[in-house]
């Protein structure tokens, strides 16, 4: 598979989970390891709540855990808890933008996390390092490495955003899910240099390629 077509995965998939249109009612549940306390949402709803209300935030102690956590969501395509890690502002601007929080889930997928980077003067901002590996339609597996972006809210850490460098000739490609709309226009932008990147390859593949047989002259 080319390089172009699997960042485009990563774009659709992993990279990101938003879904346009109404938000529909959270599909996702607790997995069963999952401890209650870390997992609330429509289950612990009151009744007559509004069934697509923001889901209570889960945070954790430090960033790689909050990470970790949020990769698993992403993994098992639990789109309750995926929302519920979101800083508040994410939270709320995606809700206010009509967007649902939709990963994608993968049975074969595989993830790491690695070095926490603080960032801020005050410690309240952290980069952490991942890894994302999946099997792509050919059967090959495909691995790929994501910067995620967190902030420490009062009761713990949240993820904020993403970076991911799609093409060593460009600058990572950064997505802040405080920012959905922005974040929209940059993964069209993106998508949009895949495609033609993707042209390019091809037109070149073309070009190299030998004659058919048969094409030229004959000889006597």
């Amino acid at each position: 598979m080319e390089r172009t077509t699997c960042w485009g995965l990563v774009l659709a998939g992993a990279g990101l989970m938003l879904a346009g249109c109404q938000k529909p009612a959270p599909t996702g549940g607790a997995a069963p390891h999952d401890p209650p306390s870390q997992v609330q949402g429509a289950a612990g709803e009151t009744p007559g709540a509004d069934p697509v209300a923001t889901p209570q935030p889960v945070r954790l102690a430090d960033p790689a855990a909050a990470v970790t956590e949020f990769l698993a969501a992403l993994r098992a395509g639990d789109d309750l808890k995926a929302e519920a890690l979101l800083t508040r502002k994410a939270q709320q601007e995606t809700a206010q933008a009509d967007l649902a929080i939709k990963p994608p889930g993968s049975h074969t997928a595989r993830f790491t996390v690695g070095r926490v980077e603080p960032v801020g003067d005050n410690g309240d901002g952290a980069h952490v390092v991942s890894t994302w590996s999946d099997t792509d339609p050919d059967g090959q597996v495909q691995t790929y490495e994501i910067i995620w972006i967190l902030r420490r809210e009062s009761d713990g850490w949240a993820v904020a955003g993403m970076a991911t460098k799609l093409f060593e000739d460009a600058l990572p490609l950064v997505f802040n899910f405080e920012e959905p709309q922005e974040m929209l226009r940059r993964r069209e932008q993106a998508e949009q240099e895949l495609a033609r990147r993707a042209g390019e390859a091809e037109h070149q593949v073309q070009a190299q390629a030998p004659p058919p047989a048969g094409d030229g002259n004959l000889q006597r």
